[in-house]
């Protein structure tokens, strides 16, 4: 819902449709996202949390989404072969 409220932002505002830091906005969104998730934990504590916690680790909950999501392979141009790529028919198509 966010990447697509950028999009509609962005077609109503073009001028803001440029790269900052090297970036373009498509590629910020999912990186804002990705660090939303960004924890650091020792493994001795994931363990014991995973028993207990119904919530994936949050680096789970960024990698996950994304790699169902087709705007993230065309914002980073992800290819077959690549650490994030996902097979198309393994991918979940829920909206």
């Amino acid at each position: 819902m966010g990447y697509g409220a950028l999009k509609t932002y962005l077609k109503a505002h073009p001028e803001a449709d440029k790269k900052i830091d090297g970036f373009t906005q498509d590629q910020r969104c999912f990186l804002a996202w990705s660090q939303i998730w960004a924890t650091k934990a020792k493994p001795e504590w994931l363990k014991q949390i995973l028993s207990k916690d119904p919530h994936s680790p949050g680096e789970y909950r960024m990698i996950a989404p994304a790699q169902h999501e087709a705007n993230f392979y065309s914002a980073f141009h992800i290819q077959q072969g690549d650490p994030m790529w996902l097979d198309e028919k393994a991918r979940a198509n829920i909206w």
